[in-house]
């Protein structure tokens, strides 16, 4: 019997071999950077951001905070008063900006569930913080506007 393989087959069926691994390998890889461009943009798109605005809301409260620290300072004189009822406008409006960021991204079901026990939490603290400015403002009318650390506590 005589071989039935003769060199042109066998080259077609090489070619045939070759072509199907190198399809493979194409479709395998068209996979992983489609993958990739999801990973890619889901970091870059939305989890960034997220992080980014969260950062920045936390560091505005920081500043807030801190201001109406300083506002229970006897010794802070109207001028002094003025300057941090500005930082608290300004820290306000990144709070602001920030929000508008981060809560159209897309969330997961955890961040879903966390953003909705944070809201009210956090519209509580704002409702006090707006109370306690308020009553800085009365106060700050009664504030010698040149008072000395020194002279209070001596």
């Amino acid at each position: 019997m005589k071989n039935q393989w003769t060199i042109g087959k066998k080259l077609i069926v090489s070619f045939l071999s070759v072509a199907a691994v190198t399809a493979l390998l194409g479709v395998v890889g068209y996979y992983g950077v489609s993958q990739g461009a999801k990973a890619t943009n889901e970091i870059g798109g939305v989890r960034l951001p997220s992080i980014d605005a969260l950062l920045t809301m936390s560091e505005a409260q920081s500043a807030i905070d801190g201001a109406e620290n300083a506002l229970l300072c006897r010794a802070l004189d109207v001028k002094g008063r003025e300057e941090k009822e500005a930082v608290v406008a300004a820290k306000w409006k990144a709070v602001e900006d920030a929000w508008k960021i981060y809560e159209p991204l897309p969330q997961t079901t955890e961040e879903e569930a966390t953003w909705k026990q944070f809201v009210p939490a956090w519209s509580a603290w704002k409702s006090d913080h707006e109370k306690y400015i308020q009553m800085a403002r009365e106060y700050k009318t009664y504030v010698e506007p040149k008072v000395k650390a020194d002279e209070l506590y001596a």
